[in-house]
This record gives C-alpha cells, structure tokens and sequence, in this order.
C-alpha cells in the first residue's frame, strides 16, 4: 500500500513540475517578446544593428501595427460624443508673429491620429493642451478656449480640440527636437 501511495505523490510532484516548466517557459519567451518590442519601439530605424552587425531594418511599419492593435485593446475614451470634425486638409496658418497661428473658422482642428497629454488652466483663463500625434510628433496649443478634449482623450485627424480669439499659439516637437509648422513629417 505504501508503494501505491509513494506512486501517486510522485505523479502528483511530476504534474506540478510540469506545469511549473511550461509556465517558466511561457513567461521566459513572453519577457524575450516583450523585449524585442521594447527595442524596436525606441530603435525604430534600427541605428544599432546597422551600426554594428550590418543588418538594414526599418521597423515602424511594426510598430504602426503593434500600436493599433494595443490601441484596440486598451481604449481609454474615444473623442466621438457630439464633437465636430473637419472633412477637409488639416491646414494651420501662420500669423504675423512668430508661433501663432490660425485656422479657418474659431476652433482649432487635430492634425493627426492622436492622444492628448494634458488640458490645463491657466491664470488668464485659456487653456494649454498637449497632443501627441503619430509620428513622435508632440504639439503644444497655448492661448486657447473652451477646450473640447479631456487629458487621455483620443482624437482622430480633422477632430476640433478647442476654440481660440483671433491667434493661438503652437509649439511642435518632433524626435526630440523643436521644428517649425513646415518641417512636419
């Protein structure tokens, strides 16, 4: 009867130690996977392995991909509750002062596909919005009104973000660097 019993607890040890390994590989190749993302989200013209092995990558088709079904997987809140958006180009004019711009009609349009970072009150009673759009390219409106977005809101191409007295002001990033309105990708 002993031998039965020492049998069974070594099956029960082996089903445990089985799963115990396929979990251990499962996450082992999860972190790998989790890794190259990683890597190819920050590398995305992939400097390193031309540089040092000679490899040519390019990998922000990948990345497009990646973000779209992250975006479809984890939704914050979508821009689309009775807010108006423009059919037509996308278009800032530039006014005579130095950053400021302005649009055709009073509100001010989303360039791209994007994410808005933060909505904020300022003294004078504007508000400053920061909008992150595809392509690593960070805008930031200043002098504006009536905000139309909240922080985390998703906005799509043409979608009006906030209202604005005559000129408002903007500033672009895009790769770490300060451009003018023109040198947008």
């Amino acid at each position: 009867m002993d031998k039965v019993e020492d049998i069974r607890n070594r099956i029960k040890k082996d089903k445990k130690n089985k799963v115990f390994k396929i979990l251990s590989v499962v996450c082992g190749l999860l972190s790998i996977l989790l890794g190259v993302l990683i890597y190819m989200k920050k590398d995305q013209n992939a400097s390193f392995l031309k540089n040092n092995f000679g490899i040519n990558a390019n990998f922000t088709k990948v990345n497009e991909n990646v973000d779209n079904v992250l975006d479809s997987l984890f939704t914050f809140r979508t821009n689309s509750s009775g807010v108006k958006s423009v059919n037509s180009n996308v278009i800032y004019l530039k006014s005579d002062e130095d950053d400021y711009f302005y649009c055709e009609g009073s509100q001010i349009p989303s360039l791209d596909y994007g994410v808005v970072y933060l909505v904020k009150k300022e003294l004078d009673d504007s508000y400053s919005l920061l909008v992150e759009y595809q392509n690593s390219l960070l805008v930031a409106y200043y002098n504006v009104f009536d905000p139309l977005v909240k922080t985390y809101d998703q906005v799509k191409k043409g979608d009006y973000l906030c209202s604005y007295n005559q000129t408002f002001k903007a500033l672009f990033k895009q790769d770490g660097k300060m451009i003018d309105y023109s040198e947008i990708k």
